[in-house]
């Protein structure tokens, strides 16, 4: 290896999905200690998936954001839902349950009412890109299950 020099790394395990890293060598003769972590594949995942799992976590999808008191799906939510959308086509038999959920800044009715829209954009946003509409429910929660410790009556950011 040459000094300051930049590779870029890839390493693969069966039954792992590859992963890529990238350093640059320093400009003296050193070890370079360069974690990779390699995460199960999908195909992995998908053969033990049972009825009722969280397909966020099995397709590492993080939680879905929307903005402040609407129900459109933002661009970084399209992207993680594309992973959902993929993973449809590919599993014809699939169905899916969308459940969306609030904080509590608003009042509890008034949150029920937001987390139902939001449920409902994101299954009219998987049919508008071809999932039929008999694969996917969707219902909001509002601030009856939070994900969060943020109830009423806590001061929350």
């Amino acid at each position: 290896m040459l000094c300051e020099s930049t590779y870029s790394i890839q390493a693969s395990k069966e039954e792992y999905a590859p992963a890529d890293a990238v350093t640059t060598t320093p400009d003296v003769i050193a070890t370079i200690d360069l974690p990779i972590s390699l995460k199960r594949s999908i195909d992995d995942k998908i053969k033990n998936l049972q009825i009722g799992d969280d397909l966020a976590s099995v397709l590492d999808i993080p939680m879905i954001y929307f903005d402040f008191d609407k129900s459109n799906i933002r661009p970084d939510a399209e992207v993680e839902l594309q992973k959902v959308l993929q993973f449809m086509k590919a599993f014809p038999t699939v169905k899916v349950d969308i459940r969306s959920h609030t904080d509590s800044r608003a009042p509890d009715l008034y949150n029920m009412k937001l987390s139902d829209r939001r449920a409902k954009s994101t299954r009219a946003y998987l049919i508008m890109k071809g999932i039929k509409a008999d694969r996917l429910t969707a219902q909001g929660y509002g601030e009856f299950q939070l994900v969060n410790e943020c109830s009423n009556g806590v001061d929350c950011t």
